[in-house]
């Protein structure tokens, strides 16, 4: 195979990833709206944890990558007032609506469809980049991270979550019983939910693509959710569409599917009903040299 058809299979394959992402959020998009309120129990003190890491200050002009619902644009938007911007990108389009739909026609906050790789924006055209549990979905970190720096100002901060090993998800239990009764497990290097556990290569990545003073530390997000049948719903409405059409053949039944995560989040109820889920994620810190 000659090296240009191996780089078109290579980005064809690229190509498919992010198309099932986009089928993915926006099949979640539709279920998620009624939940935002549970999901925000935990993820608010990631969105706290950013915007003490990035500063953003009045006047400044701040991207949200994989903004999802309008999280943490929607959050970040006050702190820039007088005279600031926040612009969200995420690549499912039913997503965006939905975050658009939550602002509220806001004048200075923006939400656009787009692509990680290939942001259509001015270099040095950020203040601060702000990823809430949203890099863990780039095929290629490098490219990406290197995409980032192109757009933000000298000096400018890219501040990120990422989530540790699947052992210290809590929320992420019913989708991983599900994985477990298929036997699934994502091929070594795939883009997900935890293709950056690891802190050091992800750290690595980020030197690679030309960041400076890259820190880190870490974070347990504390989910909390109202009892069991609310988190089956939640678990139902984030898990991928094929993972779930996979569970349902081999169990026989929504409800089998649905008696499978109740099960496997059990052992996380408080005294009074409530499902507990702490999640460990890492928070990192990144600037954009002075001089590219």
């Amino acid at each position: 195979m000659s090296e240009r058809s191996s780089d078109m299979t290579v980005g064809d394959e690229i190509c498919t990833i992010k198309r099932t992402q986009a089928e993915d959020w926006d099949a979640a998009a539709q279920g998620l709206e009624g939940f935002v309120d549970d999901l925000e129990s935990g993820l608010s003190s990631a969105t706290r944890r950013l915007v003490e890491l990035a500063s953003p200050r009045p006047g400044q002009r701040v991207l949200d990558l994989g903004t999802g619902y309008g999280e943490p644009a929607l959050s970040v938007a006050p702190l820039l007032r007088p005279g600031g911007h926040v612009t969200g990108i995420d690549l499912s389009d039913e997503m965006i609506e939905l975050a658009r739909s939550r602002a509220g026609g806001e004048p200075d906050v923006e939400f656009r469809v787009g692509d990680f790789d290939t942001l259509d924006l001015p270099d040095a055209s950020a203040d601060a980049v702000l990823a809430r549990f949203a890099l863990m979905f780039a095929p290629e970190p490098v490219h990406t991270f290197t995409e980032i720096r192109r757009v933000l100002a000298p000096g400018g901060v890219l501040a990120a979550t990422v989530w540790a090993s699947p052992q210290l998800n809590g929320f992420a239990t019913g989708t991983l019983a599900i994985a477990r009764a298929l036997g699934a497990t994502p091929p070594p290097g795939a883009p997900g939910p935890f293709s950056m556990a690891d802190l050091d290569t992800l750290i690595g990545q980020l030197r690679e693509a030309g960041f400076a003073d890259v820190s880190s530390e870490e974070l347990v997000v504390p989910f909390r959710i109202a009892g069991l049948d609310r988190y089956v719903q939640i678990t139902l409405a984030v898990t991928a569409p094929r993972l779930l059409a996979a569970a349902r053949q081999r169990l026989g039944s929504d409800a089998a599917v649905a008696d499978l995560i109740s099960a496997a989040a059990r052992p996380h109820l408080d005294g009074d009903g409530t499902v507990v889920l702490p999640s460990t994620a890492f928070c990192v810190r990144a600037v954009a040299p002075a001089q590219r």
